[in-house]
């Protein structure tokens, strides 16, 4: 609970009331448009009830539910001021209610986009991408991307960043990187002198010793293996804790990666969150989330 993000969340849900406020002023001064707008208003509504909900409870948390009412009648103030003297003509109204489609489809400025669809989905993040609200990243061009090809789904509201290290190819943080979860997309090339390997042509290559050897990290406790296939391709999905000095003290971080071997390179999509009070709630949220991130990563090469 920092101070960007309680303005952020401020920001959010002064939108939220401005736009209800809104609706309430156009059925009370323009009965004419009174049913577009009780359309217009339960769209809305059933678009961002429960962000606005998921912004209260973090507001009332964060600095008191008094100051947080205080805040909400002094945007509503300016808003009333908003409309002293604004005539409420027909056209006026059709591009307001054109506008308010657009918010509900998640076209809205930033950051209040960003804000309100994390609150939004801030209980089930992996809806944030099945209702849509994602964009591609593609590693095309990419001066780290060893000249692979690799599509995938990140979410809207995830910020991204280059990576600093070398085989960092880019780095996605939740929230955009005011919260905890943090996803890493890496590309190492192995010399082709060390001979040839490729996870398509020999499955064996993704087997529990060797991956444990490349995707755990020492002193880090291994919670579960598997092996499954992305688009063809054979990963192994390695989820593990490891405690971790910092300038706060010891910070317990849990982390999934998924890792395969493509053309004598090893690919890693690693997520990787804090364990906060002794639970790992938020990395369990988050879990279905990075399954999805990862089961969108699509090899272009491979389909050349």
């Amino acid at each position: 609970m920092n101070d960007e993000n309680i303005k952020l969340a401020c920001n959010a849900i002064g939108f939220y009331e401005g736009t209800i406020f809104s609706f309430d002023k156009i059925e009370s001064e323009s009965p004419e448009s009174l049913v577009k707008c009780k359309l217009a208003r339960l769209q809305f509504s059933s678009a961002f009830q429960l962000a606005q909900k998921n912004l209260l409870l973090f507001l009332n948390n964060a600095i008191g539910e008094t100051q947080v009412d205080e805040i909400i009648s002094s945007a509503l103030e300016e808003y009333k001021n908003m409309f002293i003297g604004l005539e409420l003509n027909e056209d006026l109204l059709d591009g307001y209610f054109n506008d308010v489609e657009q918010y509900c489809l998640g076209n809205l400025p930033s950051p209040t986009k960003e804000t309100l669809l994390y609150f939004k989905y801030i209980d089930s993040p992996s809806k944030e991408i099945t209702d849509g609200h994602f964009e591609y990243f593609n590693t095309k061009g990419h001066s780290k991307s060893e000249g692979l090809e690799i599509k995938l789904k990140i979410p809207i509201t995830y910020k991204i960043e280059e990576g600093e290290r070398p085989h960092v190819v880019q780095r996605f943080n939740e929230f955009e990187g005011h919260f905890g979860a943090k996803a890493t997309l890496t590309i190492t090339e192995i010399p082709e002198k060390e001979g040839h390997f490729d996870a398509i042509a020999n499955p064996g290559i993704i087997n529990k010793k060797d991956m444990l050897e490349i995707g755990l990290l020492e002193g880090a406790k291994l919670r579960s293996f598997e092996i499954i296939k992305v688009d063809g391709i054979p990963f192994a999905v390695v989820e593990s804790s490891i405690i971790r000095n910092s300038a706060v003290g010891e910070i317990e971080m849990v982390m999934l990666n998924y890792t395969t071997i493509f053309r004598n390179r090893v690919i890693i999509l690693g997520f990787s969150t804090q364990i906060r009070s002794n639970s790992d709630l938020h990395f369990q949220h988050n879990k279905l989330l990075f399954k999805s991130i990862a089961s969108s990563m699509i090899f272009i090469d491979q389909w050349k």
